[in-house]
């Protein structure tokens, strides 16, 4: 019986070979445009999601207004903001600052451009929980010139060799000795690195001040909450309240300072800012490839059921005689 069904289904598609093609086509394309759209929808909402305790990270943002209304919207702020977190804000656990550049790294043997690195206050592993391979979370990133690597970039620059004490060259042959090497990010970051160079750097170097200051915003700061903290909008009014009181320099000009904290888990499907590392996605254009990609598969669904009923009327007589030799509902159905 089941060898009579499948050869007159396999009689009936090779007879309606444009019918078998359309609905074949049709719900194969619908359900693979479906497939992904949602993996893409579904990778990018992924986002930043990979940290432990990622939804006690935030990130500070700052603003200017004038006469209420704002005229800078900025995700960097200054350097010396880190500094007096603590002294307003005791909800804070840790602070880092984070500077991004794209970088020409190179040893004698290995040149790449165009590396991902970030100068970071030696707080930055326990801001963000990077997995660390070699080299410690407290010390690796505290004196001048030290850098911890990528595991990925470690094979890269130095094969199966330990990296740890080796030293890598930065743009115009700035030496940094290798002090770390951590698990390699997910692509699905925000922040994009394989190289962590000592922000104690800078100032050794004295490209920025020890102390910093509140003169323009040009770095990212990046706080972690204490646990089960949750009023972030008394974090926010001690952040401005620190801003109201050392941003001085904006009263000549009828400017005052707001800093609002901003989920770092949320930040690739925010409104974006000024200064982002990375162009956000809109959350709106995400949940209408979701609407499109459900409308799509409806649509072939449909089609499908249409084209089926159409061609049940065409099948009349062999349903007349199934019925006569006893065929059930569904092996006529069928």
């Amino acid at each position: 019986m089941l060898k009579h069904y499948w050869n007159t289904a396999l009689r009936n598609l090779l007879r309606w070979k444009l019918f078998t093609f359309i609905n074949i086509a049709g719900l194969s394309i619908s359900i693979a445009i479906f497939l992904s759209l949602t993996a893409y929808v579904r990778y990018q909402f992924s986002f930043d999601k990979f940290y432990k305790d990622g939804g006690r990270v935030f990130r500070i943002d700052y603003y200017e207004y004038q006469g209420g209304q704002p005229v800078l919207q900025s995700a960097r702020t200054h350097d010396r903001t880190a500094l007096l977190v603590h002294e307003y804000v005791p909800q804070i656990e840790a602070v880092t600052r984070v500077y991004n550049e794209k970088a020409f790294v190179f040893t004698e043997d290995v040149r790449i451009v165009d590396q991902n690195m970030l100068y970071v206050d030696s707080s930055f592993l326990k801001v963000f929980d990077v997995e660390v391979v070699k080299g410690s979370v407290e010390t690796s990133l505290t004196p001048p010139s030290s850098v911890m690597i990528s595991e990925s970039q470690a094979k890269v620059y130095f094969g199966e060799d330990d990296p740890m004490g080796k030293v890598v060259y930065f743009n115009e042959r700035l030496p940094f000795t290798i002090t770390g090497v951590f698990k390699d990010i997910p692509p699905n970051s925000s922040l994009d690195f394989d190289f962590l160079l000592s922000w104690s750097t800078m100032p050794y170097y004295g490209w920025i001040s020890k102390d910093g200051d509140f003169s323009s915003p040009w770095t990212f700061t990046y706080v972690k909450l204490k646990p089960n903290v949750t009023d972030v909008a008394a974090v926010n009014e001690g952040l401005t309240a620190m801003a109201a009181k050392h941003i001085t320099s904006l009263e000549k000009r009828q400017l005052t300072a707001k800093l609002s904290l901003r989920s770092y888990e949320d930040l690739h499907t925010a409104e974006p800012l000024s200064g982002e590392a990375k162009p956000a996605v809109s959350k709106t254009l995400l949940y209408s490839l979701i609407s499109l990609a459900i409308f799509i598969l409806v649509a072939a669904w449909i089609n499908y059921i249409n084209l089926s009923l159409a061609r049940s009327l065409e099948r009349a007589d062999e349903i007349g005689v199934r019925k006569v030799f006893g065929a059930s509902r569904m092996a006529i159905s069928g």
